[in-house]
């Protein structure tokens, strides 16, 4: 997954849009911190309105972090490194987390499901109340064929009751049998769910975690650790696991964007429905629920009305901070230690937003491209 490649064809749908208030969520300056010698590199967004198709959405909601680490890069470092990659870098995974890491990897690289679902259930066995493991095996179950996930479903809506994901899959299913009726009540009850939630930086942060451990350092004949040759394992599996996750989840949203399409919403009544899962949508954990939450409202506002007037602006804020995480990103010449990093930041944070906020802060530019 070259990420530099496509990370520009869906730019303006990648990284999340955060208010000015929400901003002060963030730390300014960590210890340790200099400003970028660059501090010019970000370039201002296109003012032009933008709108978000599915049809050009590749891998949309993966953290800016993992292809972008695996850069040859010459740019000077955001942050003063000190010492050894952090402890949370070193921490052994817990089994449960060991075994969902792995059902991930037998789904995406060896596109073999039935050992993926038999991994995934192990996992949620092990720790039966994690609703991040729940959901990811309801994920893999619909990459299966014969998978029924209702009962996964269930669990989840036992766990996490607010989640709208949860009613995804049984829009997809309503939506397939051209259940109009049954996709109107999903609607409705999505529209009073509190998020879209991924659980975005638990899950990238444990199952990097553990992929990092099965592929770390490998003892050697006299009994030292042996390293990669490019040194770079943590990137690597933080990179893997956020590619990974961001194709298991963006199918998710598929029947959504389609249920809330202009010419669907209107002809079966749910406009307003639509529109307040997309209001609900942008205070998700993850760029992918927010970035399609705007696309759905944008899609659905008065051509030239104050509301698509404010979403043009929110859509060339998040172009702005796409921009600048990219340029941060590629800017790192301790690529492990900074990852190691990014993850002490998702041990603490929920959203995906916030992680890429704290970074967009640590190097000193502003949320806001007018600022």
């Amino acid at each position: 997954m070259e990420y530099a490649r496509y990370v520009e064809q869906i730019v303006f749908c990648r990284l999340p849009v955060m208010t000015a208030a929400a901003s002060n969520r963030f730390p300014v300056y960590p210890p340790g911190l200099r400003r970028p010698l660059r501090a010019g590199r970000t370039a201002a967004p296109s003012r032009r309105s933008m709108e978000f198709s599915t049809r050009r959405i590749r891998l949309l909601g993966s953290l800016i972090l993992g292809t972008s680490l695996l850069t040859a890069c010459t740019g000077p470092l955001v942050r003063q490194h000190t010492g050894s990659v952090s402890s949370t870098a070193q921490a052994m995974p817990g089994e449960a987390d060991t075994l969902a890491s792995a059902a991930l990897q037998a789904w995406a690289e060896r596109r073999n499901t039935a050992q993926a679902l038999a991994l995934i259930r192990r996992a949620v066995q092990h720790d039966e109340n994690r609703p991040d493991l729940v959901w990811l095996q309801i994920r893999l179950c619909a990459e299966a064929d014969g998978c029924d996930p209702t009962p996964f479903e269930t669990r989840l809506r036992r766990l996490d009751p607010a989640n709208g994901v949860v009613w995804l899959g049984a829009l997809g299913r309503a939506e397939d049998r051209l259940d109009n009726q049954a996709a109107a009540s999903l609607l409705d009850a999505m529209s009073r769910v509190t998020g879209f939630d991924l659980y975005w930086t638990t899950l990238v942060r444990r199952l990097t975690l553990a992929l990092n451990a099965a592929h770390g350092p490998m003892s050697g004949a006299d009994g030292h650790a042996v390293r990669r040759p490019d040194d770079a394992v943590l990137t690597g599996a933080l990179n893997d696991i956020t590619g990974w996750l961001s194709r298991l989840d963006t199918p998710a949203f598929g029947p959504l964007t389609t249920a809330c399409s202009p010419p669907r919403a209107h002809a079966t009544g749910t406009v307003a429905r639509c529109i307040s899962i997309a209001t609900i949508m942008q205070g998700s954990d993850t760029a992918l629920a927010e970035a399609l939450g705007l696309g759905i409202a944008q899609r659905l506002a008065a051509p030239g009305s104050p509301q698509a007037a404010a979403l043009d602006r929110r859509i060339d804020v998040l172009r702005y901070r796409t921009q600048g995480a990219v340029a941060i990103m590629e800017g790192q010449n301790e690529r492990e230690k900074f990852s190691a990093e990014i993850l002490d930041l998702m041990k603490n944070l929920r959203r995906e937003q916030d992680v890429t906020g704290t970074i967009l802060r640590w190097a000193g530019h502003p949320l806001d491209p007018q600022q």
